[in-house]
């Protein structure tokens, strides 16, 4: 199990963004981007 300690937004948002990351070519700020987007 993935241990998240200390963070900063729920577990299926950070996984999200992490599936993102690996998955396509995207940057951080792509990732912020596309998060504000959906969530915010």
């Amino acid at each position: 199990m993935i241990s998240f300690s200390g963070r900063h937004y729920p577990v299926s948002i950070t996984l999200q963004c992490l599936r993102w990351y690996v998955s396509y070519a995207l940057s951080y700020p792509n990732i912020e981007e596309m998060m504000g987007e959906r969530y915010f």
